[in-house]
């Protein structure tokens, strides 16, 4: 799996998502601090994804790893702004906790 970073601060993975039945949703996290954009982006991605999309949020690092440790994404879209760490230090710890 490869995190890359985005000029606008979110990341993405080269993974590719798995092959799911159209009944199955995928698992996304979305980890962003800013409440006002999570809502954002959670209605876009509902309007753009409704019957394939299982979306999660978290407004930190911590939220996002206490999730992990429960449930399996395969894709986690992160802000670099992520207060409790510092940008790419944030996509690291990501990295080397998450298989």
């Amino acid at each position: 799996m490869s995190i890359i970073p985005f000029e606008n601060g979110a990341t993405g993975t080269t993974m590719p998502l798995p092959s799911l039945e159209p009944s199955e949703p995928t698992s996304v996290l979305l980890i962003e601090p800013d409440r006002t954009l999570s809502l954002t982006l959670q209605d876009l991605s509902f309007s753009l994804f409704r019957e394939t999309l299982d979306l999660a949020m978290a407004c930190s690092l911590r939220d996002g790893m206490a999730y992990l440790c429960a449930h399996r994404v395969p894709l986690i879209l992160i802000s670099l702004a992520v207060s409790d760490d510092k940008g790419l230090d944030a996509v690291r710890v990501l990295r080397r906790t998450t298989p």
